[in-house]
């Protein structure tokens, strides 16, 4: 897994990828295909098990079949690279980055808000350094570590559920959509808590990461800020430093897993 995560990482950071270079070119794709042939009042429903199941029987149906190492590697190598990021995400950081410089922190906000395209909305110029952790973990902390436990089928589920999310939402918060990814984002902000705690101010992020840690009160955006704000330091008040602050504390958190699983990988725990 190391080689692939590192050929991802490294054409996500210097190369300009179109939107069909992103996993959710895929699902808008297949979404828009499947809906022309469902209807009635269940035409949502098999939409979204359709959008769910689909990809992941194709894919390790084949794998399956094919029972090649080399193979995959390759498919391995090429869902990472289509799993991290998002276009809506290559396209306003570099706005939201030059907005924060000359100090339009409602630029920002509005930049910060187009990355995310997520279930919430940036509340305030305040919340940029948190919304910019919570983005930072959906698409590239999550993608690298559910790869890592649940390998290729959880990411395909994982992904297909974001996307599921954000496009075609249930009509309640129990949809198997939803409560996967609420699960796997539960573990997940706690790990990357951990990391948090690594590379940043060890002492006062460990009190809010231990005092949540088994307790699923907090939703998972807010135990990840409520670490991140703490390891970070975030200035209150400050929203051009503390989002500066947030930016760095992600990139290192980010490396920090990567060399974990460098690490793992060389001691055979991962392959």
């Amino acid at each position: 897994m190391l080689i692939s995560l590192l050929l991802a990482l490294a054409i996500d950071r210097y190369f300009t990828r179109p939107k069909t270079a992103f996993i959710d070119f895929y699902f808008a794709r297949t979404a828009g295909l499947l809906s022309k042939g469902l209807s009635g009042p269940a035409s949502k429903h098999w939409l979204r098990a359709a959008i769910m199941i689909l990809p992941l029987l194709i894919i390790s149906g084949g794998l399956f079949i094919a029972d090649s190492s080399l193979l995959s590697w390759i498919a391995q190598t090429v869902l990472l690279t289509l799993c991290i990021g998002s276009v809506m995400l290559r396209r306003n950081v570099e706005c939201f980055e030059s907005a924060l410089a000359r100090g339009d922190e409602e630029a920002a906000g509005r930049y910060l808000d187009g990355m995310s395209q997520d279930t919430y909305r940036v509340a305030s110029q305040n919340d940029l350094a948190c919304s910019l952790l919570w983005i930072n973990y959906r698409y590239y902390v999550a993608v690298v570590l559910i790869t890592a436990i649940l390998g290729i089928p959880g990411l395909i589920i994982y992904c297909s559920a974001r996307w599921l999310q954000l496009n075609v939402p249930g009509e309640h918060q129990r949809s198997v959509p939803e409560e996967f990814i609420r699960i796997i984002d539960i573990i997940g902000v706690r790990l990357t808590g951990l990391t948090y705690l690594l590379v940043g101010h060890f002492s006062r992020a460990a009190t809010p990461w231990v005092k949540n840690l088994f307790t699923v009160a907090p939703s998972p955006r807010l135990f990840l800020t409520r670490v991140g704000q703490q390891a970070g330091e975030f200035e209150v008040g400050q929203a051009k430093a503390s989002a500066s602050s947030a930016a760095v504390l992600a990139k290192r958190s980010l490396g920090c897993l990567v060399v974990i699983i460098a690490v793992l990988t060389l001691a055979g725990v991962l392959h």
